[in-house]
């Protein structure tokens, strides 16, 4: 039986030890993932924390690959990819060693106790749409039905996008 290829999209973010190491940790962790093949990751980014004070800032990506994964079965493994990195959930939008959202998972929409795709909040976020756009600018939200790169600009015109996110460095392999 032929499993179906899909698009994940999955963002990747730390502010707590040493968040480099962290990124190029998940990097290593998605890349050795069965079942996923065909990375495209963002450049990285210096965000502002969203919805918690006095935490230090983030630092944010994006990965994009195709998976036969199905998106409960890519969840559990980036919660794996979380604990085994040291990620101790002690609440919402708090500081973090690694977070890896799913994002995107083709143009499935779920809204379970255990996962929402697409991520329900995604498309009202900086520290997720810039450097989505930077790799996939085209896709377009399940829901919404808006590119990124339109979901940018809306977003972008009520803010300003410096306050919010700083290019940090092109690529994961800059971080060593």
């Amino acid at each position: 039986m032929n499993s179906i290829e899909s698009t994940a999209v999955v963002a990747i973010g730390s502010n707590l030890g040493d968040p480099k190491n962290h990124l190029l940790d998940a990097h290593r962790d998605l890349i050795r993932l069965k079942a996923c093949k065909d990375f495209i990751f963002s450049p990285i980014y210096k965000t502002k924390p969203v919805g918690c004070a006095n935490v230090p800032y983030f630092l944010n990506a994006v990965a994009s690959f195709t998976t036969t994964l199905k998106p409960a079965e890519l969840l559990e493994s980036l919660l794996l990819i979380e604990s085994n990195n040291g990620r101790i959930r002690t609440g919402v939008n708090g500081a973090r060693t690694l977070d890896l959202d799913l994002i995107l998972h083709g143009d499935t929409v779920i809204d379970s106790k255990t996962l929402s795709l697409p991520h329900p909040r995604f498309h009202e976020r900086f520290f997720v749409l810039i450097p989505l756009n930077d790799i996939r600018p085209d896709f377009v939200h399940p829901l919404l039905n808006k590119s990124v790169k339109a979901l940018l600009q809306s977003l972008a015109k009520d803010n300003d996008v410096d306050q919010f996110a700083q290019p940090f460095c092109r690529a994961f392999s800059d971080l060593s």
